[in-house]
């Protein structure tokens, strides 16, 4: 019953033309994920067992430096999804995710994505198109 609300999320998810608070619509799921200011959604180094649909809110990425310091890599807002490399290298989480303004996710294990994928091919060049502007992103950040 679970991968059947995971294949519906993440297909309307994925898709163009996203109503602007489908969220609304899956609230009854279990794996509906807020989070407050400040929190952390995962961090730079653990086992990278889920990714998040961001779907209201905003997320810094940051690199930890030196102890406490930490470098912003980027800002995510809404349609993004978190924890995405990671979880299809089957790699720890690369940085830390933390909550700038209240978040709404929902929480998506790897085995629920790769299930999905498995059933929906056709969403892997959505998922590869997610992929290649991560990639011009950090390109761009370490030329300027």
């Amino acid at each position: 019953m679970i991968q059947k609300h995971i294949n519906a999320l993440m297909s309307t998810f994925l898709s163009e033309k996203q109503p602007q608070h489908f969220y609304q619509n899956f609230s009854h799921f279990p794996n509906l994920k807020i989070f407050a200011k400040n929190d952390v959604i995962f961090r730079e180094g653990e086992e990278a067992r889920s990714s998040f649909l961001l779907c209201k809110g905003e997320v810094f990425i940051v690199k930890q430096k030196q102890g406490d310091q930490y470098r912003l890599i980027e800002t995510l807002n809404s349609r993004e999804i978190l924890g995405l490399p990671p979880i299809l290298s089957n790699d720890a989480y690369t940085s830390t995710a933390i909550v700038k303004s209240k978040a709404y996710t929902f929480k998506v294990l790897k085995e629920e994505l790769t299930q999905f994928l498995a059933e929906y091919p056709m969403y892997h060049l959505k998922l590869a198109k997610c992929l290649s502007k991560k990639i011009l992103h950090y390109e761009r950040m370490i030329v300027s």
